[in-house]
């Protein structure tokens, strides 16, 4: 059986190992946990999220916080944030609710949790953001220093759009 207070422990270890200096909000329930902080490169807000799903049993999402979609979607240039979905491999642009009142646009990845070590779903963020940069220009922080260029998987098949 899948230990999904393990599993996000294990994330956050993953977190603390490959970044300096960041601070990680952490909500580890039995049935879900959620880690947030802030990319010290990119200063975006990460969101990781590990949570039951009726289809792989055990889904992680992978989310960086573009920004909040009301002041988003006001800007001329908000709303073609969903345009750029076609040309986003790793990830996608979707609306994530964050609290009552906000929603944030973000740039995210859902796909079953043991699908990947925690390590390669850290760097998994760092890929999304280096492709959003080459594709959606600056709608986050420049970073500090180049991001590292994607790890290359290879050829992967998709079986359904929830992978994407």
């Amino acid at each position: 059986m899948f230990d999904l207070q393990r599993h996000a422990e294990r994330l956050k270890e993953a977190v603390l190992a490959a970044m300096n200096d960041v601070e990680i909000d952490s909500d580890i329930a039995t049935d879900a946990a959620a880690l947030s902080f802030t990319h010290p490169v990119h200063q975006a807000t990460c969101i990781l999220v590990v949570e039951p799903d009726a289809q792989v049993g055990v889904a992680l999402l992978i989310a960086v916080v573009i920004g909040d979609w009301d002041t988003l979607r006001q800007s001329a240039d908000g709303a073609g944030l969903f345009a750029l979905n076609p040309r986003l491999l790793t990830c996608a642009v979707g609306l994530l609710p964050i609290n009552d009142d906000e929603i944030a646009a973000v740039l995210c990845r859902r796909m079953p949790a043991d699908a990947m070590e925690p390590e390669e779903a850290v760097r998994m963020l760092d890929d999304m953001i280096w492709e959003y940069a080459q594709v959606g220009g600056g709608a986050l922080t420049e970073p500090q220093d180049h991001p590292p260029a994607p790890v290359d998987r290879g050829p992967r098949l998709i079986h359904s759009l929830e992978e994407v």
